[in-house]
């Protein structure tokens, strides 16, 4: 439980007090994205030295249309404003960075990426079975991130700790580094729970997690990055369907969510002789309520996620 504050007003000081708007701007994002935008920004600041270009709008716009023009992406541009408008609220200056001059033309090049490129395959299970067999040592964590439906540092940095088994079979996981938490929603930054639906998932973990030290990781060694190039590999070798992009082990998530929503049409219909109704009617009035929000939050991430954020 945290420590409400009780304030002792004859000891205030202000000291310090100019470092108030900075240092507050500064922890709407955590220190890793704090430290990607400081670089970003540093990107623009040395293309407008080298050019001997003022700060200025003119300056960002030549800057961005340079990105572009050598190959980055709409989410990219945008992960550069945003760098830039964080500063300018840090510093409390003019935030033109937030303007429609940049948020328009931006919207168009991420939806023109988007209408471009080929849609993220999503992998299933036969998919699944194929990866394991052309890439053994990776089928552990590419059936976890399917039947668990994890993003891939959930996967890297999940410890034998956060997997928590409870009376009934049910099984809870502690996720870390939530990438999308800030100050503009309630995510938590440093840890959420997800119960875990698919029993392969539940399998998989409780099988994983026993008699192992809490503070291990649960998969020591495993580096996203590996299966990233597995997916691409497999997908070559067993020439998945044409037309989409097998680009990484996200493939997997979408795969799973996949797998969660059939599940949940199965569990729905199958109550329909016993309950003598139809399987749709069962399906409305007799949803879980945990099974029924677990179901629309991970097929709502995965749609999000169709159109994930550029590096910068």
């Amino acid at each position: 439980m945290r420590n409400r504050w009780k304030p002792r007003w004859d000891e205030l000081s202000d000291t310090g007090h100019e470092n108030f708007v900075i240092d507050g701007v500064r922890a709407t994002v955590k220190a890793e994205t704090g430290g990607k935008y400081l670089s970003a920004v540093g990107h623009y600041i040395a293309f407008i030295d080298a050019r001997r270009l003022p700060y200025s709008r003119d300056s960002f716009r030549r800057f961005l249309h340079a990105c572009r023009k050598q190959g980055a992406s709409g989410s990219t541009l945008s992960g550069y404003r945003a760098a830039l408008l964080w500063l300018q609220r840090a510093y409390n200056v003019d935030t033109w960075a937030d303007s429609d001059e940049f948020t328009r033309p931006i919207k168009g090049y991420k939806y023109a990426d988007k209408i471009a490129r080929p849609p993220r395959g999503a992998i299933l299970r036969t998919m699944l079975s194929q990866l394991g067999t052309r890439h053994p040592d990776l089928a552990l964590p590419a059936n976890i991130a399917y039947f668990c439906v994890l993003r891939r540092r959930q996967v890297e940095k999940a410890l034998v700790g956060d997997v928590q088994v409870l009376a009934g079979g049910r099984v809870i996981l502690t996720l870390r580094a939530e990438k999308r938490a800030n100050a503009s929603n309630d995510l938590q930054p440093t840890v959420t729970r997800k119960e875990i639906v698919l029993p392969e998932g539940q399998t998989l973990l409780t099988h994983l997690a026993r008699g192992r030290n809490p503070k291990e990781k649960l998969l020591p060694g495993f580096k996203a990055e590996a299966l990233d190039k597995a997916v691409a590999d497999a997908a070559q070798y067993f020439a998945w369907p044409t037309g989409l992009v097998y680009d990484g082990m996200h493939c997997l998530r979408h795969g799973g969510a996949q797998e969660l929503r059939d599940f949940f049409s199965r569990l729905f219909a199958s109550m329909g002789n016993p309950a003598a109704m139809s399987p749709v009617t069962a399906g409305w009035y007799s949803r879980l309520n945990e099974l029924r929000v677990a179901a629309e939050k991970e097929e709502a991430q995965a749609l999000v996620e169709e159109e994930e954020e550029g590096e910068i």
